[in-house]
């Protein structure tokens, strides 16, 4: 039986900035989709939300 070892990164690559830019923006495209706003303003405030959130997230578990 493999055992797995479990890797701790404290960085974010540029594919991972961009996934979690992408999953941002989809998630600002559906919630303005519910309150019936601009799409392209949902877009653009879910992927900056998500990035701040994992920046502040990233900067505080540094050590």
């Amino acid at each position: 039986m493999k055992i797995l070892k479990r890797s701790t990164k404290k960085e974010v690559t540029m594919q991972d900035a961009s996934k979690l830019g992408a999953t941002g923006a989809a998630a600002g495209v559906a919630i303005s989709e519910f309150t019936g706003t601009d799409k392209k303003t949902g877009a653009i405030l879910g992927s900056g939300f998500t990035l701040l959130v994992t920046g502040l997230i990233l900067a505080l578990n540094q050590d």
